[in-house]
């Protein structure tokens, strides 16, 4: 009697435990509301495993959105999704894995935005719980013009709406700079997230300014590629800034049209002979790679028989895929990993692995998983 009714009360307990298990693996969506005269709030939730908690916050284009993010579990991380955007289908606006903990966003949209709270991979894989608070505020005034504006005078409102429309390159830079963004700038066949994708150009990349528009309060400049295969698309503004091409000149050659007469009181044009044409020409500085830089977190074991850890790491990534990974050592000391082209560079007593969208790296007794976003980004 006894044993059955121990019997009942563990499957009781295991069945509250699976009930409470998939409670919190389960994601969650929360729409964030702002108390009455104030700009900002703080959420806080519990993910667990490869779960994450997304939370929807409607704002408009000229606004800053300012995040920031606390937790019990150092793998926690957030990631900024633009209005209409699919967590795991399209590309972040902002990636906390390999930008850090807060960010303040300018937005160049207006519409619904999408913070995914999630944890990185090597701590959902181990399953782990994170429990976070997040604070997240909405600053500063709409640059969408008000509805009273745009039908106070109809003659006005044409007007402005035909600048908004269409910004010639004579008001823009020549040329833009590919910048804040981690992964590749796609250039559309129209000013339209939903317009085909022709290329993707990586940060630092310079373009050639055809001019910009507004469409749905987001701008959207038309540019074209000035190396290797010539690429004409859109590309979101909010990821170009203005660049200044240095071009190379050349000094006009001295012709004898004019013959240089030497001066009276030292020699006669007859006594010493006439110049030679000259060329000058001088080159423009070689400009170096745009280089960025990201820090945060990856699994590393610097001894045989070390159970895998988070490390603190810092990257310098470079155009083409090349980067410098360098891991710090819990307990003092760092290793320096290079890639070229999106590969590790392999010296004597290194093996690596693929595994899914990382790479482990074995060094002699050291392992370091390294994902993919933190070479490349994104």
């Amino acid at each position: 009697m006894r044993q059955k009714m121990v019997g009942k009360v563990l499957a009781g307990v295991l069945a509250l435990a699976i009930s409470a298990g998939s409670a919190l693996a389960a994601d969650t969506t929360t729409t964030v509301q702002f108390p009455a005269g104030h700009t900002g709030t703080s959420v806080a939730g519990t993910i667990n495993g490869y779960d994450s908690a997304f939370h929807k916050v409607t704002a408009s284009a000229g606004q800053v959105l300012a995040i920031s993010i606390t937790s019990d579990n150092a793998g926690t991380s957030f990631n900024v999704f633009a209005p209409g955007d699919v967590p795991g289908n399209s590309q972040a606006l902002f990636v906390g894995a390999t930008q850090g903990e807060k960010t303040e966003l300018p937005l160049t949209e207006s519409g619904t935005y999408t913070i995914q709270t999630y944890l990185v991979r090597a701590a959902a894989r181990r399953n782990e719980t994170s429990t976070f608070t997040m604070q997240i505020e909405v600053r500063g005034t709409s640059s969408v013009p008000s509805a009273t504006a745009a039908t106070a005078s109809p003659a006005a409102a044409a007007t402005t709406a035909a600048a908004a429309a269409m910004t010639t390159a004579a008001g823009n830079p020549p040329f833009w700079r590919v910048a804040g963004i981690t992964g590749p700038l796609n250039i559309r066949q129209d000013g339209s997230r939903g317009a085909a994708v022709l290329a993707g150009v990586q940060a630092g990349t310079v373009l050639r300014n055809q001019g910009c528009k507004t469409v749905d309060g987001q701008g959207w400049c038309q540019v074209q590629t000035i190396e290797g295969a010539s690429v004409t698309g859109w590309a979101a503004q909010q990821y170009l800034q203005p660049h200044q091409v240095a071009a190379a000149t050349s000094a006009a050659p001295v012709t004898s049209a004019a013959p240089v007469a030497a001066p009276a009181a030292r020699l006669s044009s007859a006594a010493k002979p006439k110049p030679r044409p000259t060329r000058t020409t001088t080159t423009a500085p070689t400009q170096k790679p745009a280089t960025t830089e990201a820090s945060g977190k990856l699994p590393c074991s610097v001894r045989l028989g070390m159970p895998t850890r988070d490390c603190d790491f810092r990257v310098t990534r470079e155009p083409g895929g090349n980067a410098t990974v360098t891991v710090l050592w819990p307990d003092g000391g760092s290793r320096e990993i290079r890639y070229e082209a999106g590969r590790p560079v392999v010296q004597a007593g290194t093996t690596t692995e693929r595994r899914g969208d990382l790479t482990v790296i074995n060094i002699g007794q050291e392992r370091y998983e390294i994902p993919d976003a933190v070479v490349l980004g994104g």
